[in-house]
């Protein structure tokens, strides 16, 4: 188990918030068990942070529309998200041009 940062009385506050004032939410558990102290894997840790992001989706489950941050693809309601790595070296291929491959 991993030694939370915070206070185990704070620790207990913020459980019983997210417990009071979320909803049944993908996130939900996970940030429950973050602050518990227990191991996250990567995808847990993105749903528990769009979960605290998201204000525990009080209003409700939806995509929040943040393209800008690196995790919005993850994110467990994100809306049109491509499949496809941005970085593909097809996007780069302009009217039939071979990518440039000088680097």
């Amino acid at each position: 188990m991993l030694k939370s940062p915070l206070p185990p009385e704070e620790v207990g506050r913020l459980v019983l918030s997210i417990r009071k004032d979320g909803i049944s939410a993908r996130g939900r558990t996970e940030l429950i068990k973050f602050h518990t102290g227990r191991r996250l894997t990567p995808m847990q840790s993105i749903r528990a942070k769009c979960y605290d992001c998201m204000g525990y989706y009080a209003d409700g489950k939806r995509d929040c529309d943040q393209v800008d941050c690196p995790l919005h693809r993850f994110m467990p309601y994100a809306l049109g998200v491509a499949d496809e790595d941005p970085d593909d070296e097809d996007l780069d291929v302009v009217a039939g041009e071979e990518p440039d491959d000088a680097f």
